[in-house]
């Protein structure tokens, strides 16, 4: 929603709370309003309370009023007292009336609990998530099991409300995942594409992340980029990497895909219009090996293909190619009687005689129109539009060798020949020396 829940639980009328709740419920919800059971309430993304009860105090948390939903720690756990004591104070169902109204006040003015943290370990296998509670200048952990279970109350009281609720929400979530693994075990990676958003609400909560040496960090507002590092005069080692935007390689959290990095006391998502197979690459700190036979075809294929990352060369040993832009390129083979016409794209790399020629991987619409009115021009039977195949009977070998194989030649399209896929047209008639020794039929002496 647009606004703060609170905004809307106070359009609620007594006919809304009535929609929702029972009778019974909202009288009871009313007399803990009155007699200022709210301890403390926040909202943000959601409406987190503290309500007190019969010896105990419960956490309520709303996520939404249209629908509602909700959930309360208490035994009833959902549509409860509780919540309808919460939306009273917020100024739901009319006039609260002064009680109510400084009820709301205070609640919003009490501390807020004990801050907590949320620390981002190291494992080989990924990133372990640990909790932690403020202690003076310290950090002490807080058990996943002690922090979830809300049948002891003891074990989160006093502690922060909201950031509470924040965590269990990312714990149940993270859980989907691995419902198999111990509870205790909670991987960044099993937040999966909502790794960066739980981090970014612990953050806005007011909840500390931790690094690996138990130091602050501040997320970034905008992502960090993809660098690729090439190293090699001949054989290639390329290894992708995040790097912050003063060009510093940035520390990839193991296992999070889409990647997210670590450097300097801050942390920030890894662009995500690079491919995901990269994402994955960064996390496993994994590389590339290209054989020499396969560089020019690397770089021309493969490193545009990553959306425009930069390139750079750690040791030096690795300059970049040099490629004139791709131009249409006809390939022709043999198909029984026929001849079968590929088409595909052809660059000329610098300091190379041979052009680079490889599957179409970009539209060459210039191209295509010229091979289009030559097409035309030599009578040639209609087909489909490239970069479909086409294929030619025996028939207009003549007309596409003579007429079309050279005007396309000479606007810069080249044209190969695969085995049996070219033939030469003889224009005067063999001699009949010619043909018997073509047939192998000896002469014999005059």
């Amino acid at each position: 929603m647009a606004e703060n829940l609170s905004h809307h639980a106070r359009d609620l009328s007594d006919e809304d709370l009535e929609e929702i709740f029972d009778v019974r419920t909202i009288e009871r919800g009313r007399g803990y309003s009155r007699d200022g059971r709210v301890e403390s309430i926040s909202d943000d993304d959601q409406i987190v309370a503290r309500v007190r009860g019969n010896g105990r105090s419960y956490l309520v948390v709303i996520e939404d009023l249209d629908p509602f939903e909700g959930q309360c720690t208490c035994p009833v756990g959902h549509l409860c007292k509780h919540m309808v004591a919460t939306l009273l104070v917020l100024g739901a169902g009319g006039d609260m009336g002064w009680r109510g109204l400084l009820t709301a006040i205070t609640a919003q003015r009490r501390p807020n609990g004990i801050s907590l943290g949320l620390g981002l370990g190291t494992r080989h296998d990924g990133v372990p998530l640990t909790p932690y509670r403020r202690s003076g200048e310290h950090w002490v952990k807080l058990p996943w099991p002690d922090l979830m279970n809300s049948s002891w109350q003891s074990t989160t009281d006093g502690l922060n409300g909201e950031q509470v609720a924040v965590l269990r929400h990312l714990h149940r979530t993270a859980r989907r995942t691995r419902p198999w693994n111990s509870p205790s075990d909670i991987l960044l990676s099993d937040l999966g594409a909502e790794a960066v958003s739980f981090l970014r609400q612990v953050a806005s909560s007011g909840m500390t992340v931790l690094d690996p040496d138990m130091q602050a960090v501040e997320l970034a507002d905008d992502a960090w980029h993809v660098r690729l590092e090439i190293e090699g005069e001949t054989d290639l080692t390329a290894r992708p990497v995040a790097a912050r935007p003063d060009g510093i390689r940035a520390y990839a959290l193991p296992g999070v895909v889409p990647a997210i990095a670590l450097s300097q006391g801050r942390i920030a998502p890894v662009d995500t219009a690079v491919p995901t197979q990269i994402h994955s690459m960064i996390a496993a700190k994994s590389s590339i090996h290209v054989d020499d036979a396969d560089r020019l075809e690397f770089e021309a294929d493969f490193i545009p293909a990553l959306g425009g990352v930069e390139l750079h060369s750690p040791d030096g040993s690795f300059s970049p190619t040099e490629f004139t832009e791709p131009r249409l390129h006809l390939h022709v083979t043999r198909a029984g009687p026929a001849f079968r016409l590929e088409w595909r794209q052809a660059r000329r790399a610098a300091g190379h005689a041979e052009p680079l020629i490889t599957d179409l991987g970009v539209r060459l619409d210039e191209d295509a129109a010229i091979v289009d009115t030559f097409w035309r021009e030599a009578g040639l039977p209609s087909q489909g539009a490239i970069p479909a195949p086409r294929q030619i009977g025996p028939e207009h070998l003549g007309a596409f060798r003579e007429v079309f194989v050279p005007a396309l030649e000479e606007h810069g399209i080249g044209v190969t020949f695969g085995e049996r896929g070219d033939i030469t047209f003889v224009n005067s008639a063999p001699s009949s020396r010619s043909m018997r020794r073509a047939s192998g039929i000896g002469s014999t002496s005059p």
